[in-house]
């Protein structure tokens, strides 16, 4: 298991890197959710995690079937997600 290793050796995984650009679970339940459920998610998403902690938001997400954690959610409604 010595050995260097070069950009060369690796390229299969930057090959598999590009054919599946990274996407914020989030994003991806917008883009497949009704209009009425996004329109609902997004209300959500905009309230203050005090009064809508982001547990209850992926609990909402599992409901209709997107595994979706509370950190994804957090990320997403802090900016910080891979939508940014």
């Amino acid at each position: 298991m010595g050995g260097s290793t070069t950009s060369a050796d690796l390229e299969d995984f930057f090959a598999e890197q590009r054919q599946q650009p990274p996407t914020c679970p989030i994003a991806v339940a917008l883009m497949a959710l009704s209009d009425e459920h996004a329109a609902r998610l997004r209300a959500a998403l905009a309230l203050d995690r005090r009064t809508l902690q982001h547990h209850a938001i992926s609990a909402w997400l599992r409901k209709h079937g997107y595994s979706v954690g509370k950190g994804a959610v957090g990320r997403h409604r802090n900016g910080v997600c891979r939508c940014q």
